[in-house]
């Protein structure tokens, strides 16, 4: 029922347990889908209250789902495109492209942005998530069961 964890920069964390164990919905908790109804999450020494994924994104937390948030029908960098919304500063597909390849080059995860996602491997789905949330803003990545589809 209670869970409590420190993060610090640079570390990977697991959380391993049976079926129903809460496991994703404690992941939902910290990145905002889901409202705690007790305790308290704080980033850099301020405590924060998610009520929402896009305040998780603001306070600079990512979660890619174990079931992929991809519009198939779109390339990587329309994808990344729809993310930003209008409010962005990248408002073109070739700039989307432009940040995508250099995302994908920086933290070496390949994959292609002008690829129509439906023509994507899984493993290309997972790193274009993965890509995706790190280009909105993430600086704490959450990932629910992300081996689960490989």
């Amino acid at each position: 029922r209670d869970a409590s964890f420190c993060l610090e920069w640079g570390e990977v964390h697991a959380i391993v347990g049976e079926n129903g164990a809460g496991k994703s919905t404690l992941m939902n908790v910290a990145a905002g889908v889901y409202v705690a109804d007790g305790g308290y999450q704080s980033i850099d020494g301020e405590a924060i209250s998610l009520r929402s994924p896009l305040e998780a994104a603001a306070a600079g937390l990512g979660m890619v789902h174990q079931h992929f948030r991809l519009v198939e029908s779109f390339t990587v960098a329309e994808n990344v495109l729809l993310g930003f919304g209008r409010k962005a500063a990248v408002k073109t597909l070739s700039d989307a492209a432009a940040i995508v390849s250099a995302k994908s080059s920086e933290i070496g995860l390949p994959v292609d942005p002008h690829k129509l996602v439906a023509n994507l491997s899984i493993a290309e789905r997972q790193r274009a998530e993965i890509i995706k949330v790190m280009l909105l803003g993430a600086r704490i990545l959450v990932m629910d069961e992300p081996t689960a589809v490989l």
